[in-house]
């Protein structure tokens, strides 16, 4: 009986001891699926990501000589704070544009799921430093992974004395020469494109940031949009604009335009649809 009760305690015991021994093996297991876990989102952090794009500009006009090229992604997620600069690279173009960038950072710097925004801006400079062209409207960019489809960064003219200018009438740098008296208005107000056509009289401005106004029927109908910001397309630039009342689609391809009526040439050709209705023209940088 004794040799029994023995035998007993002792198998007692030892499930008694497995019993406390398995929790432990459980926690163990699940340190280390922690532990694995917490490595993967290491890793995704630390690896890197690239954005590309490239920047260009609508002028005719050919890049200068020794520029540089400052492509930017930034957080701009804060309206009254300075933007943080994610990644940014400078570039000594030996081609004219578009010019190609590609911008890496780590995907742990950016954070697009809790709502971050994120926007690239680019500008050239000449070899003194002067900026000639600067982005003006905002390019929003999705971020956290590496782009199939390239981004398109618009940078526009800034004017002065020195600037290159796009002229067919050989008045290079007269400040708003060869404007129509319609275009040279618009050009005071802030408008930087001007387009116009006939049959029935049209003008469209297009104000960067603010709005895009076309005025038709020989100025019976005036139809306003907030500037949408451009975008391009198989190597034409795209405003899909539209306000409470109809849709705004303007097209602007480089192309040489000659007016029906003056026989005035212009550098962009220009077509404008709302509703059912297409008008084609040109158009000129302001």
């Amino acid at each position: 009986m004794k040799t029994t009760l023995s035998l007993s305690a002792l198998t007692v015991a030892a499930l008694l001891t497995a019993c406390d021994q398995g929790p432990a093996n459980d926690s163990r297991s699940s340190g280390q699926g922690g532990s694995a876990m917490e490595g993967t989102a290491m890793e995704q952090e630390e690896q890197q990501v690239t954005l590309k794009g490239e920047v260009l500009y609508r002028e005719r006009i050919a890049l200068p000589p020794d520029v540089t090229v400052r492509v930017v992604l930034e957080d701009v997620s804060l309206a009254d704070a300075a933007a943080k600069v994610i990644a940014e690279q400078t570039i000594e173009p030996e081609t004219q544009v578009p010019i190609p960038f590609a911008l890496t950072y780590m995907r742990g710097d950016v954070n697009p799921d809790m709502g971050m925004g994120y926007a690239v801006r680019a500008e050239i400079r000449d070899q003194q430093d002067k900026l000639l062209w600067t982005t003006t409207e905002r390019h929003t960019v999705e971020v956290g992974e590496s782009n199939d489809q390239p981004v398109t960064v618009i940078v526009h003219r800034v004017p002065g004395d020195d600037t290159p200018r796009e002229n067919p009438e050989n008045m290079e740098g007269v400040e708003g020469a060869g404007l129509s008296p319609a275009a040279q208005k618009v050009r005071e107000q802030g408008a930087q494109f001007w387009a116009a056509g006939n049959e029935p009289g049209w003008s469209l401005a297009i104000y960067p940031q603010v709005k895009l106004e076309l005025v038709t029927d020989y100025g019976e109908t005036t139809i306003a949009t907030p500037d949408p910001g451009p975008k391009e397309e198989g190597g034409k630039t795209l405003y899909q604009a539209s306000n409470e009342d109809t849709d705004l689609t303007v097209e602007i391809e480089q192309s040489p335009c000659q007016d029906d009526m003056s026989g005035k040439e212009y550098p962009y050709t220009v077509m404008v649809s709302y509703g059912d209705t297409t008008l084609n023209g040109c158009g000129q940088e302001l």
